[in-house]
């Protein structure tokens, strides 16, 4: 199960974090203390965390603890924004549905702006 602060009731989010940028960017609401982030990601500890999306196809991130034994809420933002880093090579686009390679195209292009 995840930890309160990622679970995302569809209203309103927990963080303002744009993932393209370092964890030191992040911005806690105001109704959430700067310790979450230090907290565990998940109710029960969990020593390695895999994020799985249809969407990422076989391109899974994979979740370490930075520090001690624990993933933490910093780590599972960490891991997005160092996945998000990585190159996707011509098989990963290739991977797509047109529609998706589309999407990419589009996000590649105004990236590159």
């Amino acid at each position: 199960m995840l930890s309160a602060a990622l679970k995302f009731n569809g209203l309103t989010p927990f963080l303002n974090f744009n993932v393209t940028l370092p964890v030191q960017n992040i911005k806690p609401l105001t109704l959430m203390p700067n310790v979450i982030l230090m907290e565990s990601a998940t109710e029960q500890p969990l020593s390695l965390l895999i994020l799985v999306h249809l969407c990422l196809g076989s391109w899974d991130i994979v979740i370490q603890p930075a520090e001690g034994k624990i993933v933490l809420m910093r780590d599972v933002l960490a891991g997005i924004y160092t996945s998000l880093q990585e190159l996707a090579t011509q098989a990963d686009y290739e991977w797509l549905l047109p529609a998706q390679q589309c999407e990419a195209a589009a996000a590649y292009s105004h990236h590159w702006k």
